[in-house]
């Protein structure tokens, strides 16, 4: 759960800094494009530590399906927002792929620390 925490001071606070040094304007839209993956984020890592200390064998077939889960629901939320939202498309875009690409990352890195073997 800190990490989780970590994560959200993490987006929230380069949302801040980012609105605060780049025109005012454009704060609606880096937050939007903060906001799917950082949410993915947080439900991929609750997922994944439950089904770690649960059933670690069903590790593999969950990430199949949140994998297509994920293509799922960023389809759908891009679509929505860059057809029915009053938002400015290349902000939006720029801030969803970095936000994405970066907590992928993080996540990555994350996971790798929970499954790497405890030395004894």
């Amino acid at each position: 759960m800190k990490f989780i925490i970590y994560l959200s001071l993490f987006c929230l606070g380069s949302w801040g800094l980012l609105s605060g040094l780049i025109s005012q304007p454009v704060a609606v839209e880096i937050f939007w494009g903060m906001l799917g993956p950082w949410l993915v984020g947080i439900v991929t890592i609750l997922l994944i530590q439950h089904t770690f200390r649960q059933k670690p064998q069903d590790l593999t077939k969950l990430m199949i399906k949140s994998f297509f889960g994920k293509m799922l629901f960023y389809a759908v939320y891009i679509s929505l927002l860059i057809l029915f939202g009053s938002l400015e498309t290349v902000p939006f875009v720029i801030s969803f792929t970095v936000y994405f690409i970066v907590l992928h990352i993080i996540e990555a890195l994350y996971f790798q620390s929970i499954f790497k073997p405890k030395k004894m």
